[in-house]
């Protein structure tokens, strides 16, 4: 009895130390497998940030290409009469960054775009930019209507193109605002004869008044 107890116990402690050397061989398993996935995602994170990376580099120089052929079509009169315009929409009495609250008469999907935006005044306007930080006029019309549940095309000249169109008469707060052309700067309207957009380099967020700049067009999203 004593021979066979002793080769059951021998084999109990083998078949044991095979379990343990199992469960440690799984375990193992399921940590290269934890750390692969990890891998994977963080590779996968990488290729993502390099597309978004490429994708806005070639936004910001397509804006730039714009800009350019723009600013190359303007007559030196044209150019004149632009920086003019500029310079009194900058002069404009009401015009203001500081920070305000939406009390004007907007409602439903409107009024949440239009909120999104008062919530930026004061931001400085970068060029190219979407925010949060920051915005380009365009930038700052998607990112308010965007809150809004509404998705609208990035630059103004895809913008107004897409945008149904609504006589100066007929605006609502919300509205997107197009001064000088179907190409150059938009805005949103606010209600009571005022706009809120991202101006130029060097200044912030401000509401002005609607006809501080040569109004060319408004759509309604």
């Amino acid at each position: 009895m004593t021979v066979v107890s002793d080769k059951a116990e021998m084999l109990g402690r083998t078949r044991d130390r095979q379990a343990d050397a199992l469960r440690a061989l799984e375990s193992k398993q399921r940590e290269l497998a934890q750390e692969r996935a990890t891998a994977t995602q963080r590779l996968e994170d990488l290729e993502q940030a390099r597309t978004e990376a490429g994708e806005k580099k070639e936004e910001v120089q397509g804006k730039l290409r714009e800009a350019r052929k723009l600013l190359n079509s303007l007559t030196a009169e044209q150019r004149a009469r632009m920086e003019a315009a500029q310079e009194r929409a900058d002069a404009a009495p009401g015009s203001s960054d500081a920070p305000a609250g939406c009390n004007g008469p907007a409602s439903g999907r409107g009024r949440t775009a239009i909120e999104f935006a008062y919530a930026q005044l004061g931001k400085p306007y970068e060029w190219g930019s979407t925010g949060p930080n920051s915005y380009d006029c365009s930038g700052l019309v998607g990112a308010a209507w965007r809150s809004a549940g509404v998705s609208l095309p990035r630059t103004v000249k895809q913008m107004y193109d897409a945008g149904r169109k609504v006589a100066k008469s007929d605006l609502q707060p919300g509205d997107v605002i197009y001064w000088y052309n179907d190409s150059q700067h938009n805005g949103m309207y606010v209600g009571n004869g005022k706009a809120v957009h991202a101006p130029r380099t060097g200044k912030n967020i401000e509401i002005v008044p609607l006809d501080s700049m040569p109004f060319f067009a408004a759509s309604r999203p």
